[in-house]
């Protein structure tokens, strides 16, 4: 610790915007002791240049995914060398995955609750990765919301919130039919929801597609800003 270091001792201080609250006093206590500290953290984060002896920069234009991806899903990482095809098969198959994990709820009774938090956490997803661009990037942010997040979430939303209110639609009957006198007819139930069936594939379909090639192509023109 800085209270236990001698001058036989060096500091090293990571932190990549230098804005830290615990940083001060460490730097300070360090300085007062006349051991070094070398400070590594991006350009312009060297806040007390009168304690710090040495400071080594890195680039402040990093990868737009590789920083946040690890807490939203919408910011899966992507690199230069990206197989479009295998990820456009990745993202198809787990949209189609997620919608049948819907449609698997609406064939329960009890199913409705689960719709509802999922709807409901969707758009805590999407709020939340809003929030991780502006606080990362500040004003870019807003310009990184638009032009990264927002093409993929139209699709995503329009997909889920289809198949949810189809879903929700399907639980509701039958549950009406499980506590009424009337027949459960399952010909007139499937083709009630063949359309909405359809129409969630080709949201589905054209989301994947739009991910695989306008998104990588827009993050990439984002990281070059």
């Amino acid at each position: 610790t800085a209270l236990a270091a001698d001058q036989s001792h060096g500091a090293i201080v990571l932190s990549y915007s230098g804005k830290a609250t615990y940083i001060p006093p460490i730097v300070k206590a360090l300085h007062q002791k006349k051991i070094p500290v070398v400070l590594i953290g991006r350009m312009g984060s060297n806040l007390y240049p009168q304690y710090i002896t040495h400071a080594l920069y890195i680039s402040g234009k990093e990868n737009l995914r590789d920083r946040i991806s690890q807490f939203s899903s919408y910011l899966n990482a992507v690199n230069a060398s990206i197989d479009k095809y295998a990820f456009f098969l990745d993202q198809f198959g787990s949209g189609i995955a997620f919608v049948g994990v819907l449609f698997l709820l609406g064939t329960s009774i009890i199913g409705m609750p689960f719709l509802s938090f999922i709807i409901f956490s969707k758009g805590l997803q999407i709020g939340f990765s809003c929030a991780l661009f502006i606080y990362a990037y500040q004003l870019k942010g807003i310009v990184g919301i638009f032009i990264a997040l927002l093409p993929q979430v139209l699709f995503d939303v329009a997909g889920s919130f289809l198949a949810s209110a189809c879903a929700i639609q399907l639980s509701l009957h039958l549950m009406h039919t499980a506590t009424s006198k009337d027949r459960l007819d399952l010909r007139k139930l499937f083709n009630y929801i063949l359309s909405d069936v359809c129409i969630v594939c080709i949201i589905v379909l054209l989301g994947a597609y739009v991910k695989s090639t306008l998104v990588i192509e827009l993050i990439r023109l984002f990281n070059l800003l």
